[in-house]
């Protein structure tokens, strides 16, 4: 029996191609997903600052023409999502894969769903040992800075 008090990880669709919405909107779900959709920018950021989507796929005709613009969208909604990109050869996004900030997958279409199922797996496996890493380094640091006053503490107690 599986708990249904368990919130699903979100992700975001920005693409203008229909055909494009429609297959990855049938496939996320299936891999335990919400779906939001957006069809231009502004729709796009509103959706990302109210929900933090942890996956962020994205047709290249809309990404801003400097990755670095990328990267300050995430810092300010304070969210470093799975990014895939979608890519048809139009446009060069190469320049995106250098970007050091999360995981971002460049995807050229026509793709293959079996590819694409694989990728999404790892962009997800990847995003979950992330927060676990954060949240053990997080852990060290607090227990790093409580150690001085707990032993402040023992010392005046043992007195």
């Amino acid at each position: 029996m599986t708990s249904r008090n368990v919130a699903k990880p979100r992700c975001i669709i920005i693409t203008k191609d229909i055909s494009l919405r429609y297959a990855l909107n049938t496939l996320l779900p299936k891999l335990g997903y919400t779906v939001d959709c957006a069809a231009n920018r502004n729709d796009a950021m509103r959706l990302f600052f109210v929900h933090r989507h942890s996956l962020f796929l994205v047709d290249a005709d809309m990404l801003p023409r400097y990755p670095h613009r990328l990267v300050q969208f995430f810092k300010m909604a304070h969210r470093t999502p799975g990014v895939l990109i979608f890519s048809r050869g139009n446009r060069d996004v190469s320049a995106y894969a250098y970007l050091d900030d999360g995981i971002i997958e460049i995807i050229s279409v026509p793709y293959k769903l079996e590819d694409l199922i694989i990728i999404i797996k790892r962009v997800t496996d990847f995003m979950n040992l992330r927060s676990k890493n954060l949240f053990l380094r997080d852990l060290l640091v607090h227990a790093g800075l409580a150690a001085p006053v707990l032993f402040l503490l023992i010392h005046y107690l043992l007195k």
